[in-house]
């Protein structure tokens, strides 16, 4: 981890992280190769952890692969972007995970799954792209609330009834499955 800058003085330098020699002779330190780092003393060079990368000969230190990327094995100069069907949220991991139900990436090194536009549906995690419901069918599912309150005085006078009517209607985006639509 040592080496001597001009022969003949006995003063030792480190090499600096990213480099190394595993002599004291040396006058100058070799680089480390893409996907490792140099150790603490600077004698040898190690790989990049799982989830990290260098990626060209000599870099200081190892990075943690993106959002969207993976690194599953040690020693690697560059990431892997996410496969379709898959997605990553945070830095410096080793795997992706499949899009869930009623999701997809279209897209390689993605952060996020997209849901299945109206209409479309995803039946399966780790998909590219969602299907089209069948005819007669559709994924935005419309549902009908209807709740009635009456109030009523207590008065001993005799007083009209008072009653109200609330009706709402919600929709729900049904992503990973199709209903069947009803008209009446």
């Amino acid at each position: 981890g040592l080496y001597m800058p001009e022969q003949g003085k006995s003063v030792c330098l480190l090499c600096d992280q990213g480099t190394f020699t595993d002599t004291q002779t040396q006058s100058t330190c070799a680089l480390c190769p893409a996907g490792k780092d140099s150790t603490t003393t600077r004698e040898s060079c190690t790989n990049c952890s799982v989830g990290l990368f260098a990626p060209t000969d000599g870099t200081p230190a190892c990075f943690e692969c993106n959002r969207g990327s993976f690194a599953p094995i040690s020693g690697l100069s560059q990431c892997q972007l996410c496969p379709l069907g898959e997605y990553q949220p945070a830095d410096g991991q080793d795997f992706c995970t499949k899009c869930p139900n009623g999701t997809y990436t279209a897209v390689l090194g993605q952060a996020a799954c997209v849901p299945c536009d109206p209409g479309y549906f995803g039946n399966a995690t780790g998909l590219s792209s969602c299907y089209a419901c069948p005819p007669g069918t559709s994924s935005v599912r419309q549902s009908l609330t209807v709740s009635m309150t009456a109030n009523r005085t207590t008065n001993h006078h005799s007083s009209p009834r008072q009653s109200s009517l609330h009706i709402s209607v919600q929709t729900h985006v049904m992503h990973g499955l199709c209903t069947l639509v009803c008209c009446c």
